[in-house]
């Protein structure tokens, strides 16, 4: 059988090209000279370094996403993210240590309170620090941390604050919402609905769209993401053909949400 042709494509064209898709503009923000975006067809996939290791995401209709990445599988040693329902066209065993979750996005009001959540100051870093510490150690995004913009949070009467959310966002194009975090005691409450939705209007309002992803597993987290009103896109990763063996870093999981 003959290869299929790929384009290789500029990132911005990549973007273009898959029809701005929120997902393939939100990764575009983080290039790697490693990995180029390619298109076939309708499909398009982009190389990016979020993670501790570049890896490829790619969109669009299934026969025309086997058709690429069965022709850089071989060769391009990465991970790639796909639409969940394009997992079958790609046949048995093509990706390996596969691992499931969703890309969330709104481009409409979440109907959250403007009162809701605020933002917060640099001096409160510290107190956002010991929220994530206490509720979610494994956050992927910390204050200080290279991607994390700003943040948005929530006290109670006493001024303690008990929730709180990244603005993770890029490039404009696609606000992008992280580390979304209740107090533990306190889950249950709707606070966690409220940040999230504060912050995705805030972003909203400002790129013409809001966007996170969740772990396959999450559901509570994505019952408050379906009240919210945004688009699902369940998402698919694994090992291409040429890095199985390898040891994966899973994308970083979202705390449960009320």
């Amino acid at each position: 059988m003959v290869a299929p042709t790929l384009l290789v494509l500029h990132r911005d064209d990549a973007v273009r090209a898959s029809g701005d898709h929120p997902l393939i503009a939100h990764v575009s923000a983080y290039p790697t000279a490693e990995l180029p975006a390619w298109r076939y067809g309708d499909a398009v996939a982009i190389g990016y370094h979020y993670w501790d290791h570049p890896g490829i995401t790619a969109v669009g209709p299934a026969d025309d996403l086997a058709s690429l990445l069965g022709a850089i599988g071989d060769t391009v040693r990465s991970w790639a993210s796909v639409p969940s329902s394009a997992v079958a066209a790609l046949g048995p065993g093509f990706l390996l240590d596969t691992h499931d979750w969703a890309f969330r996005w709104t481009t409409r009001p979440t109907g959250t309170p403007e009162d809701a959540a605020r933002w917060l100051r640099p001096e409160d870093d510290d107190e956002v620090r010991a929220l994530l510490s206490a509720a979610f150690p494994h956050a992927s995004m910390v204050p200080g941390s290279p991607k994390a913009r700003r943040w948005a949070g929530i006290r109670d009467g006493d001024g303690r604050l008990v929730a709180c959310a990244a603005d993770a966002t890029g490039r404009a194009g696609t606000g992008f919402v992280a580390s979304i975090t209740t107090l533990p005691e306190l889950r249950g409450h709707g606070l966690g609905r409220r940040v999230t939705g504060w912050l995705l209007d805030r972003l909203r309002e400002e790129h013409g769209r809001s966007a996170l992803w969740v772990d396959g597993g999450n559901g509570p987290a994505s019952a408050v993401y379906d009240r919210l009103g945004m688009h699902l896109l369940p998402m698919t990763s694994g090992a291409l053909p040429a890095a199985h063996g390898l040891v994966r870093d899973h994308t970083a999981q979202e705390a449960p949400a009320d």
